[in-house]
Formats: C-alpha cells, sequence, structure tokens
C-alpha cells in the first residue's frame, strides 16, 4: 500500500544515488512509498509500472536492474513469490505503528537496517529504531536529523499524526481471520477513497452474506476486497450499519486522528457525535471538521 515518506535534501547528492539515472532515482523514490514498513514491495515490474509511472513510456524492468545493479534494492524469493528490499530504509524511515505485510529472510531484515532473531517469515525485530552510523549512508538518508514518517505528515507537514486508514482496520473487523497474507495483497488494490468504507462495512457486509448463503462456505476476505463486494446490489452500508456502529467508527477515527478525506464527515455526523458525547467540538475544530 502507498504511504506517506520523507525524503532528506542529502538524497539527491548520495554518491551511490548518483550513478543511477534520473527516471531510477525517481523510481527508488517511488519504491519507498510503495513499500510497507520494513522497506519490502512485490517485485511485479508492471504493477510497479502503472503505480509509479502511469503516464509514462518507461522500462520498468531495466530501471529496477538498474537500482539493483547499484545496491540500492535488493530481489529476493519467499514462498515462490518475488519481493525487493530497499538497502538500509528502516535506518532512515522509522513509523510509529509500522504494518509487516511482506515475509522475508533474516538477511533481508539485515538488508533494511532492522536485525531479527530468528528466520523466516516469523522474525521479529529487535530494534527497529537502530542508531545512525557514519557507515548507514544511503538512500533516504537522515544526516542526523530525525525523519517525518507518514503518520507525522511526511512531505504534507500540515497533517500531523494523521494515519491512513490501513489493512489493520480492516483485518480488526473482519470476522473470519483466515488467509491472511492474500487479504493483504488484496488489500493494496483497493481504491484509497474506499478503504474507509471497505473497513467499516465488511462485518456487516458479511454478517449479511452468511444470513444469506447459510449453507455456503465462509467466503474470504481477499475475495471480499477483489471484488470490491461493499458495492453489491441489494447490500446497503447504511441498511446495514446501525447508526450507532458508525458514529462509533467516526468518533474512533477523529480522536485517534486517523487520517480522514477532506470532506468525509458531513456537518450532520458531526453534530450527532457531538450531542451524543462521543466527540468534544474543540476536537472538531482540531481536526477541521464543521459542525
Amino acid at each position: 500500500m502507498a504511504r506517506i515518506r520523507s525524503v532528506h535534501p542529502g538524497f539527491f547528492t548520495d554518491e551511490n544515488i548518483v550513478e543511477v539515472s534520473a527516471l531510477a532515482r525517481l523510481l527508488l523514490i517511488g519504491l519507498g512509498v510503495e513499500a510497507d514498513d520494513k522497506g519490502l514491495f512485490p517485485w511485479k515490474a508492471k504493477t510497479l509500472k502503472m503505480r509509479i509511472y502511469p503516464a509514462d513510456n518507461v522500462d520498468m524492468n531495466a530501471l529496477l536492474s538498474e537500482l539493483e545493479a547499484e545496491g540500492l534494492i535488493k530481489r529476493y524469493e519467499f514462498d515462490g513469490k518475488h519481493y525487493g528490499a530497499i538497502r538500509n530504509f528502516r535506518k532512515h524511515q522509522r513509523p510509529k505503528s509500522p504494518n509487516d505485510l511482506h515475509p522475508c529472510p533474516h538477511e533481508i531484515l539485515k538488508y533494511v537496517g532492522l536485525e531479527a532473531s530468528g528466520s523466516g517469515n516469523g522474525d521479529t525485530p529487535t530494534d527497529p529504531t537502530p542508531p545512525i552510523g557514519e557507515d548507514d549512508e544511503g538512500q533516504f538518508p537522515q544526516k542526523g536529523e530525525n525523519t517525518i514518517q507518514m503518520e507525522d505528515g511526511g512531505w504534507r507537514g500540515s497533517f500531523s499524526n494523521e494515519k491512513q486508514v490501513d489493512f489493520a482496520d480492516f483485518w480488526k473487523a473482519w470476522p473470519d481471520k483466515v488467509s491472511k497474507q492474500k487479504a493483504q495483497e488484496a488489500w493494496v488494490q483497493v481504491p484509497h477513497d474506499e478503504r474507509a468504507l471497505a473497513a467499516s462495512t465488511c462485518a456487516a457486509w458479511h454478517k449479511a452474506w452468511k444470513a444469506s448463503h447459510p449453507s455456503s462456505a465462509n467466503i474470504s476476505p481477499a475475495t471480499f476486497l477483489i471484488e470490491r463486494r461493499w458495492t453489491d446490489e441489494g447490500f446497503s452500508a447504511k441498511s446495514h450499519v446501525s447508526e450507532g456502529d458508525t458514529l462509533k467508527y467516526w468518533a474512533d477515527r477523529i480522536n485517534s486522528n486517523a487520517f480522514m478525506a477532506e470532506g468525509s464527515i458531513k456537518a450532520t455526523t458531526a453534530r450527532a457525535l457531538v450531542e451524543r458525547g462521543l466527540v468534544t467540538p474543540e476536537k472538531l475544530k482540531e481536526r477541521g471538521i464543521a459542525a
């Protein structure tokens, strides 16, 4: 999933980075945006091209190879699938609540700047924010300056402490905790402006679907996401989610400073939140929401 990252001015004068072409440098920044919070991304040239260079005639395979040859990224395979890792990513990007979307072996965790206690997909980083030494220069360098990470606004400094609706929000709400890896991969394809709706209605949709298909096997969360089932004819988010649940959902997002697109909260909803004591008028004003 695309995330907000920060780029230090030193990025543009790093000795390794200036060795690659301008398009490859832009791709490296784009990979940082597309990567998970460990600096890992699916090695899918066509998908990356559509996300980073949607309107440009570029050879994505050639650009990836260029970055790989310079040692700025590394390709690896896990469980039959190909992924990429960004060198020293976690030594320079420091998310407050790191997600964990893509698997990787121990040596890859070390490559992105994390140490692990074991090997395989179960590795747990022992120091997610290691100190930056003189030999840690690389992409996204800090030069001793603290990075503003995605929850802190990144390039959008005015959106301090905001966070996008992410996979964790959806997974917490989805009733059947099965096929998590496939669900994570499907979540990346959900349009950003529909993710809040997918997360807030998935439990109600699942309940309605089970009621109308009592003899069927459980539907997978990946199928729900890939097929955008919250748009099913006959399913209305408004009719299946109670007003109380809807207000609680928005109250949680407002009070936790979670990211919300401008205009996503109607004035009537904002007033209801205040009337029920779920959100204070001061909090609405702080978030720029009119009641």
